[in-house]
């Protein structure tokens, strides 16, 4: 990759890691713990859906391979 993309990729994701601590800390005072994190799957799905799709990998680990 080149050296802008990786900036610009660390950037999105500390900007974004970052803001979600305010963001749940904010909400927990209105929204139930509960209904917060099957919030956050409900979102995060279709996304991990769309890379698994257009990257053409197995969702199960490969037969044979010891991980640990």
């Amino acid at each position: 990759m080149q050296k802008m993309t990786i900036i610009l990729l660390v950037l999105v994701v500390s900007i974004t890691w970052g803001t979600t601590f305010m963001a749940i800390k904010n909400a927990a005072d209105t929204i139930p713990p509960l209904f917060i994190t099957g919030m956050r799957f409900l979102l995060a799905s279709p996304l991990l859906v769309c890379i698994w799709y257009y990257t053409n990998t197995s969702l199960l680990f490969p037969s044979g391979k010891k991980i640990f």
